[in-house]
């Protein structure tokens, strides 16, 4: 059955606030109940922007730096103003940069 086996892919000691949680496992359990349509976006949208940030300005989730992947020109100071003034444009702008 299907609960048996989620409880087999995802056990507790994997679980992730950012990148599997309770609702990256709720959209994977109505995708495998066939619920129509898609799952909305916000579901997972809060976790997968932190996750996003965490990336962009290079700190690990434990708290330690890790090496950030921003190039030269747009500029950690740059990124920030972006977000202060349209969090989504300034996604954008970092996607199209790593493109």
């Amino acid at each position: 059955n299907v609960l048996a086996q989620l409880r087999r892919e995802w056990p507790g000691k994997e679980y992730h606030y950012l990148q599997q949680n309770c609702g990256h496992f709720c959209a994977e359990f109505s995708r495998r109940l066939y619920v129509p349509g898609e799952i909305p976006s916000w579901v997972t949208m809060l976790a997968e922007t932190g996750d996003w940030l965490s990336q962009v300005f290079g700190v690990s989730l434990d708290g330690s730096e890790v090496e950030a992947d921003i190039d030269e020109d747009i500029g950690a100071h740059n990124v920030l103003e972006m977000l202060s003034e349209d969090p989504i444009v300034a996604k954008n702008e970092l996607e199209w940069q790593w493109a």
